[in-house]
Order: C-alpha cells, then sequence, then structure tokens
C-alpha cells in the first residue's frame, strides 16, 4: 500500500530516508513525500537480522497479521522469527537502520527500551537471537 508502508526486505529498488517534520516521521523515496506518522513500526526478521518492512505502525501491524494468517505456507520467511517494534527513534538512526544490520539492532535496542517491560523482554531475546546467528554466520566464514 504505497503511501502507508514501505517495504524494505529483499531488493531496494528507490532510496528511501525518514524525515522529522511538525506530524512526526514523513518517509519520503526519491524525493517524493509518501506518507506522514507520529510513530514508526519496523517488522525485522531477527533469525537473518533483515527489516522486513517499516512505515505507519498499523499498516505494519496489519501486514504482519496477515503473514501470521498464513502460518508460514509457501512464505519465504519464518514468521515467528519476525519482531515488530514501534516508536520514535532518531531519525538519523532510522535512516542507518534502513540499510545496516549494526544500525538495525541499534534501533531494537533503542525501541526496546521505549516499549513496555513484555515487549523490552521480547526485543532482548530477538537480539539476542540475532547476535547469536552473527555470529554462527562469522564462524563458517572463519572456517570454509
Amino acid at each position: 500500500m504505497v503511501g502507508e508502508k514501505s517495504s524494505a526486505g529483499g531488493h531496494q529498488a528507490l532510496p528511501e530516508r525518514y524525515d522529522l517534520c511538525e506530524e512526526g516521521y514523513a518517509l519520503y523515496v526519491e524525493g517524493l513525500r509518501l506518507f506522514v506518522t507520529p510513530t514508526v513500526a519496523l517488522l525485522v526478521d531477527t533469525r537473518n537480522d533483515v527489516l522486513v518492512t517499516h512505515g505507519v505502525p498499523s499498516t505494519v501491524r496489519a501486514e504482519l497479521d496477515a503473514l501470521r494468517a498464513f502460518g508460514g505456507h509457501g512464505l519465504p520467511r519464518d514468521v515467528s522469527e519476525c519482531v515488530l517494534v514501534e516508536g520514535a527513534p532518531p531519525v538519523d538512526l532510522l535512516n542507518r537502520a534502513l540499510g545496516s544490520r549494526e544500525a538495525l539492532l541499534e534501533i531494537l535496542r533503542d525501541l526496546g527500551r521505549q516499549n513496555p517491560p513484555e515487549a523490552a523482554r521480547i526485543m532482548r531475546e530477538a537480539i539476542g537471537r540475532a547476535a547469536s546467528a552473527a555470529a554462527r554466520r562469522r564462524r563458517r566464514s572463519d572456517n570454509p
């Protein structure tokens, strides 16, 4: 849905960036303002440390609900490994997280601190899984 979410997983065809404005976060794609939202949501595949999608929280939540409804049948990612976080991160960190795993993990930590205790626990677990997966990948690449 153009104007409410942005898919970041896989190939990113258009340069995306958020700017702060009076109403909140404005997403621009190639200079075109797509939407404004007071907070942003990030759907993260913690198994692969990949940003699946981002945008208006209600739209990203609806996309996650749709993925769960499919129960993983024929989907390329395991939905149980996806985590949805919402909040108001620093815009420079948000923009870096669109293309950097390190910034994505940092934003997960920051948003985890902004969320209630249960969300923070879920985030700590997700970050732990992501860090373990990254360590396994490094070990495999060091020992071909």
